[in-house]
């Protein structure tokens, strides 16, 4: 009696949403290898198949969107920190008794009071008028001042992340106008049910009419199955020792 391999279960609930997509896009590559007639897999159901990969491949850019918002938001938290020292520190050299410091100070404060109330200003006004600061901190006649109160280097510390913040916003704006909203719960669901089926006609073949095609898929996709989980493990194992070293 002939032994008949069965494709091996597989949880896709548990991997990230990564993990799923590489995954189905190997088993989409499987099964174009094999032929959807060996297997016995409709185009339509394949043809959806494709097209949810194509749409949690977009789903990955929303993530990367996301990532961006977080980052320009620590960046907008650095310029609050160093706007606030500057303006501070030029206040706070006004009272100082030592002349050269207090001229330094009062010439920086008086070319600075446009902008006392840059920090709550919307977002792209803000940048705007940093970019405003900056010309004005560093126009020739102020230079000296900022060595005077050695700052310089504070000032272009802020430049720097203010032309870090607006190249970030530009790509943030670029990114959220091409890709579109993906509710990827939803799609998972529906992708689920697609790879169940295509699954279950590709062994139900490899059983009725077997052929080289249909053994080798069920082979390949059983190996893809044990890779893909191995993989899964080994990032929580490492995932647990992270955490455990944060606890300690």
């Amino acid at each position: 009696m002939e032994m008949i391999l069965k494709i091996k279960e597989v949880n896709l609930g548990k991997f990230n949403n990564a993990e799923y997509t590489q995954f189905l896009s190997f088993t989409k590559e499987l099964i174009e290898k094999a032929g959807l007639e060996q297997l016995g897999i409709a185009d339509t159901a394949f043809e959806q198949f494709k097209s949810n990969i194509e749409l949690l491949t977009d789903a990955a850019h929303q993530s990367r969107i996301s990532s961006e918002t977080k980052e320009l938001s620590e960046i907008d938290k650095q310029r609050n920190e160093i706007i606030a020292f500057l303006l501070m520190n030029f206040r706070s050299e006004l009272k100082n008794p030592i002349e050269k410091r207090r001229k330094a100070g009062t010439e920086l404060y008086n070319a600075t009071k446009p902008y006392s109330k840059i920090k709550s200003l919307p977002i792209r006004q803000k940048t705007q008028n940093i970019e405003g600061l900056i010309t004005d901190l560093t126009k020739e006649a102020n230079l000296p001042h900022l060595n005077t109160l050695g700052i310089k280097e504070a000032v272009e510390k802020l430049n720097a992340l203010n032309v870090k913040y607006k190249k970030l916003l530009a790509n943030r704006a670029d990114s959220q106008i091409s890709v579109p909203q993906i509710r990827i719960g939803q799609l998972r669901k529906e992708t689920n049910q697609i790879y169940d089926y295509l699954i279950t006609k590709a062994f139900v073949s490899s059983v009725a009419s077997p052929s080289e095609e249909n053994k080798t898929f069920v082979h390949s996709i059983n190996k893809l199955i044990t890779d893909t989980t191995i993989a899964y493990k080994l990032r929580q194992g490492q995932k647990v020792r992270k955490d455990g070293m944060n606890t300690n």
